[in-house]
């Protein structure tokens, strides 16, 4: 099973400096319309900043005939001829004065947007980075609809690197009287990673630099979109990102399979002000300024890469050089996130990834379902941040009210209702498991255990074999149902010698069941595996034996 999903942790090794690590992951769509602040475009990020702010207050665009595209660049558009216009912020809308009408012979036109904040330059090694602007091509048919593609090589810096927008929509000459909102697409997916020292522990953390290898940095990428003419609401629905880009991956040039992606951390965060889609503030004019000599992000002490949309394989690996500071003394470590901790986990278009490196959180709950003398639904969860295993124990106890004063009701049984006993007879004492399938009061368990993967050890407990995720429950529930049928086992009438009253009977006696559940941290070994719920329990001073 993944050890990475949404809302998920990874155990980032021993305790150090008496604290133990791990990293936290969290994801963001950024086609989710809550991002939205105009229609005109699909979401913040283009950063989590503002699209006016990072995009320099503009995006290009760039319209051909409503005909069939066979391969055709931007020389062969109908509007602009031969370059990408720009497009600038008028109000609430961006628009771009034409020196004619591009309509006026046409009922419609396929347009084409970008949003990029400069045009890509020769960097390493020679070849151009980002997107190459001569590998534009536009294509539109029956079979396969309105297509943008383009090649792209991701620069080697995050400091280089910048989300991608594009959008593609026909846009009539009725509709061009009017404002007409377009939808951006993500190409890329970005990885944001976190220092997570602004957290209320006892242990700040503080990254330095990651580096990270294993990936695909190269590919062309096609933007299919299908969105309709109509009002913004109309085709806000269409589809995500993930659907709408596409990528024909490889490795290539300084972008191969031994590429490493690497990033070191400011010391001190920048922080930006301002900001609006009416002002700039003091943020910088152009993305990658603000990327060259500080932070990527906005005052989070956080640096994001965007890469390729891909499925991660054994090969990835992410090396992550942090310090941790405990009591006032900072020291310096290094861990290594390697593909198997990372295995079939998707950095798809339009999602934002971050990473949080943390302190570890180890912690479990149970919730249960109580009808009368029923108990069932019992759903024991991880709500920890590591994956942990989890034992539970079941006890239970006659609980009555006595001289005023609720308690459990230990005691003397009669056989009348309403007489005290003469003499103590059938000493009623706390609640006593038969077995798994039932107890000494005739109460019957349906389904103790759950299934194989509990297993009921000689101390009492019940241990759950696999390793649980933060934020799951158990794969299978303790168990599925405990009942007592009160007709056959009629609650017992107790009653206990008091000092002032002598005998004096319980009332309102009813069966209390507590099913108290632990969980330790699962950790690994040597070889990347865990070493088993015995091992675990046993550096906990815990000796499980189920024999």
């Amino acid at each position: 099973m993944p050890l990475i999903r949404k809302g998920a942790k990874l155990s980032m090794g021993d305790p150090i400096e008496g604290q133990a690590l791990c990293l936290e992951e969290t994801i963001t769509s950024l086609d989710d319309p809550t991002f939205f602040s105009t229609p005109e475009t699909r979401g913040t990020p283009v950063y989590t900043e503002n699209f006016a702010t990072i995009s320099g207050g503009s995006f290009k665009g760039l319209a051909f005939q409503d005909g069939t595209l066979q391969n055709v660049n931007a020389a062969a558009a109908t509007y602009p001829k031969g370059k990408w216009a720009d497009f600038t912020k008028n109000g609430e809308v961006w628009e771009h004065s034409y020196e004619w009408d591009p309509w006026y012979d046409q009922d419609a036109l396929l347009f084409y947007a970008k949003m990029l904040t400069e045009d890509p330059e020769p960097s390493h090694a020679g070849q151009p980075i980002g997107v190459i602007a001569t590998s534009y091509r536009f294509l539109n048919d029956d079979t396969a609809g309105q297509r943008l593609t383009f090649s792209y090589r991701s620069p080697l810096s995050a400091e280089e690197q910048q989300d991608i927008l594009f959008a593609a929509r026909k846009i009539t000459k009725q509709e061009a009287k009017k404002a007409v909102p377009i939808l951006f697409y993500h190409a890329l997916t970005g990885v944001k990673f976190a220092t997570g020292h602004s957290n209320d522990t006892s242990a700040k953390t503080y990254i330095k630099s990651v580096a990270i290898s294993g990936i695909y940095g190269y590919g062309k990428c096609t933007v299919t979109t299908t969105a309709e003419g109509g009002d913004y609401v109309d085709i806000a629905s269409n589809y995500s990102s993930a659907s709408a880009v596409s990528w024909d991956k490889s490795f290539n040039g300084v972008n191969g399979a031994d590429a490493v992606y690497y990033q070191e951390f400011p010391e001190t965060p920048v922080t930006y002000t301002g900001g609006s889609f009416g002002t700039a503030g003091n943020y910088p004019s152009s993305f990658s300024a603000a990327g060259n000599k500080n932070n990527l992000n906005d005052a989070d002490a956080t640096l994001t890469f965007w890469f390729v949309p891909q499925t991660l394989t054994d090969a990835t690996q992410i090396e992550i050089v942090f310090e941790i500071e405990v009591g006032g003394k900072r020291k310096e470590y290094t861990r290594v996130v390697k593909g198997t901790d990372l295995n079939n986990i998707d950095w798809k278009a339009g999602e934002l990834r971050t990473y949080t490196l943390k302190a570890t959180e180890v912690d479990v709950k149970i919730e249960d379902e109580v009808h009368g003398f029923v108990k069932d639904n019992v759903v024991i969860t991880n709500t920890g941040n590591v994956e942990a295993f989890i034992r539970a124990h079941i006890s239970a106890n006659w609980w009555g009210k006595a001289d005023g004063v609720d308690g459990i009701a230990m005691g003397y049984k009669s056989n009348d209702d309403d007489t005290a006993p003469l003499e103590p007879i059938d000493y009623v004492d706390s609640w006593q498991m038969v077995g798994t399938t039932g107890d000494n009061y005739g109460g019957v368990f349906t389904g103790l255990p759950g299934s194989a993967k509990w297993v009921h050890a000689k101390d009492g407990y019940f241990y759950y074999t696999d390793p649980v995720a933060p934020g799951e429950p158990t794969g299978s529930p303790l168990f599925t149902k405990y009942e007592l049928v009160t007709t056959d086992h009629p609650v017992p009438v107790i009653w206990y010698l008091s000092t002032n009253n002598g005998l004096v009977k319980f009332d309102k006696v009813h069966l209390v069941m507590d099913i108290p559940v632990q969980a330790i941290q699962a950790k690994k070994n040597a070889q990347g595996e865990f070493v088993g719920y015995k091992d675990a329990w046993a550096e906990a001073g815990v000796t499980v034996v189920t024999e």
